[in-house]
């Protein structure tokens, strides 16, 4: 039987409306700090995860990409930190609608098909664009094909992919590549792209529950991982500060504190309102000062450095903290 191959777009399925719940096996994996749930996951028409925010669809878009950790499957809609972005980021009186294209098991070679084929079209030129260094190339870029590969989660082909070729290379050379392709696209459509590190649980690994579950005891592995994890974020910063792409350093604002996670690599309620207020104030700095939240012209770095302070941060940093404190993470 001939079946016709497809690329792979990574992306909630559009008009989704679902409550998901974690599984006994999932919660056995975290620290405790997640609730039971059940948790609404909604998408809009274009496979947006919806903020559950009421907001001016005029409003000017920041779309924010990657995996797991950005779509935050295990957080109520209004508590994701795309969510507590869009509710606390204003500039000058100007107000954005934020676009959560987070998807479990994207890789950064995904994101980049998103990049051209779904926010390109969705938000113009123009169109701000935050990506997030994925977690899940631990999946791909040490294998044979690296991210051109035949895994059933991450192979970029639907029927039939064929590992690449043996002499692609692999690792950070890989994710470096994609990182600067995606540069060049962005700048070739006028996409306003930001690079952002993903943080993760940073413990003694002979006394923190999670990471001797998570890897089964197996220390070495765990060094392993965590080495490659700390390379991706470095790569993102390098390949930034060499071509002059704005960075916002999630993972040395959350510093890896495990009060934030629930596991290895995703948010708990605290972890989302820090991660949020820490995105929010970044943001509100390099959209300043390349003047992106004004007249839409090309977006070239600004010769003023200074931003000012949200009117109104802390009491809505403050709000959501009360709110999560209160719902017991249910």
């Amino acid at each position: 039987m001939v079946v016709a191959r497809t690329i792979r777009m990574k992306e909630m399925r559009p008009g989704t409306d679902v409550m998901k719940e974690p599984t006994p096996a999932y919660l056995a994996l975290s620290d405790g700090s997640i609730g039971r749930g059940p948790y609404r996951v909604r998408a809009d028409d274009n496979g947006f995860i919806i903020t559950g925010n009421e907001v001016d669809p005029q409003l000017p878009a920041i779309a924010f990409l990657g995996d797991s950790f950005v779509e935050s499957m295990f957080a109520h809609e209004s508590e994701r930190f795309v969510s507590l972005v869009e509710r606390q980021l204003e500039i000058d009186g100007q107000r954005f609608q934020c676009l959560n294209g987070g998807y479990s098991g994207s890789t950064a070679l995904q994101l980049l098909t998103l990049l051209l084929n779904k926010i390109y079209p969705a938000l113009g030129p123009h169109g701000i664009v935050v990506w997030f260094g994925t977690h899940s190339d631990a999946d791909s870029l040490f294998g044979d094909g690296a991210y051109w590969n035949n895994n059933r989660v991450s192979a970029n082909i639907l029927s039939n992919a064929i590992p690449g070729n043996p002499a692609i290379p692999g690792g950070n050379q890989a994710h470096a590549a994609v990182l600067r392709s995606a540069i060049h696209v962005a700048r070739t459509f006028k996409i306003r792209l930001l690079l952002a590190t993903t943080p993760h649980r940073i413990a003694d690994f002979e006394t923190d529950h999670v990471l001797r579950s998570k890897f089964k005891n197996d220390r070495a592995r765990f060094e392993l991982t965590s080495s490659r994890r700390a390379s991706y974020n470095e790569t993102i910063r390098e390949v930034a500060a060499d071509t002059g792409v704005g960075v916002l350093d999630c993972a040395k604002s959350l510093d890896g504190d495990p009060a934030y996670f629930y596991d290895e690599l995703h948010l708990n309620g605290l972890g989302q309102a820090v991660c949020g207020r820490a995105l929010t104030l970044m943001l509100q700095k390099e959209i300043k000062r390349r003047n992106w939240h004004q007249t839409p012209g090309d977006g070239g770095p600004s010769s003023s450095e200074g931003f000012a302070e949200l009117p109104t941060s802390e009491k809505l940093l403050q709000a959501d903290l009360t709110r999560i404190s209160g719902s017991g993470q249910q």
